[in-house]
């Protein structure tokens, strides 16, 4: 049978960047796995098969084996080679149609916060929907935010290029532990019939 694999890839879409392809290595082969955005910039990769194809017709209909019980983190703050790092072992097979989400245990608005001096950063996560295992619409946007006292007011993304229409989480974070998110509606202006010459999001 086919063994999952156990390369990813990254590159900078940022207008101007090097846009060269990253190859680095995950600790566990897998197929079908899932891959999911967090607030602080990390991503949480679990699921799937060491072993395998996703799915298929005939012989091929049950192909996925040796489930990858053993989740992964992606640490982009890291050094290149030292990005992935393991978690706990689930020890329960998560194959074929099993699913992974983010849960949330005006142009200005203002988040009012107590128990802490200053906040790290405030982040929109885009609440998105998968089907075997590909989430295709994924976003975190970064927003720009002043402090005064306890309250952060911070300006929303500039048009519907930066935020699709939809729902997000609200997640505040300090010392890189986020808040228990807020569900936000963003219905922000313009037309998707083209694309701006630069759009720029954290």
């Amino acid at each position: 049978m086919t063994p999952g694999g156990s390369k990813s890839w990254v590159f900078d879409v940022s207008p101007g960047a090097n846009h060269t392809w990253i190859e680095e290595q995950t600790a566990f082969p897998r197929v079908m796995g899932e891959l999911t955005l967090l607030p602080d910039w990390r991503a949480f990769y679990c699921n799937g098969a060491q072993i395998g194809t996703a799915g298929g017709a005939g012989p091929a209909s049950a192909a996925g084996t040796d489930g990858a019980t053993v989740a992964e983190i992606y640490d982009p703050t890291k050094p290149y080679s030292q990005r992935w790092s393991t978690l706990a072992d689930s020890m329960i097979w998560r194959l074929y149609h099993s699913e992974a989400f983010l849960t949330s245990n005006a142009e200005n608005f203002t988040i009012n916060f107590s128990n802490v001096t200053s906040l790290d950063r405030v982040v929109f996560n885009r609440l998105v929907g998968s089907t075997h295992g590909v989430h295709s619409d994924q976003r975190q946007i970064v927003l720009d935010c002043t402090v005064a006292g306890s309250t952060a007011t911070c300006t929303t993304p500039p048009n519907n290029y930066i935020a699709p229409p939809g729902y997000y989480y609200l997640f505040v974070l300090y010392e890189g532990i986020p808040s228990v998110a807020t569900y936000m509606s963003l219905q922000l202006t313009g037309t998707m019939t083209s694309m701006p010459a630069v759009a720029t999001a954290g």
